[in-house]
């Protein structure tokens, strides 16, 4: 079962651009304004640290997820062929012929 942490309310004036963004943003994931918020505070604080750490846990991550799923490390080639199908799927929607 979760530990529910104690919850603190805090108001805090903000720009009507910005808080009309984050609601834009709420809006296309269905998700309310201070739903929305904490979702952002969170990736914020998750982001906190050196770059190298973040890179190494990135990796660490990939690698975990590759192995999950029982995929390999993509060969550069294999990466150069995988954004040019994407280009030209992109394209391909962008300019239809």
């Amino acid at each position: 079962m979760p530990i529910a942490e104690e919850q603190v309310v805090l108001t805090v004036p903000l720009p009507r651009s910005v808080v009309e963004h984050i609601g834009a943003s709420a809006g296309r994931d269905n998700h309310t304004v201070e739903e929305e918020l904490r979702s952002l505070i969170g990736l914020e604080l998750a982001l906190e640290g050196d770059p190298e750490e973040l890179a190494a846990k990135a990796e660490r991550e990939y690698a975990d997820h590759r192995a999950a799923t029982g995929k390999k490390r993509p060969t550069t080639e294999e990466l150069w062929e995988q954004m040019r199908r994407v280009r030209e799927e992109v394209a391909n929607e962008i300019y239809p012929e």
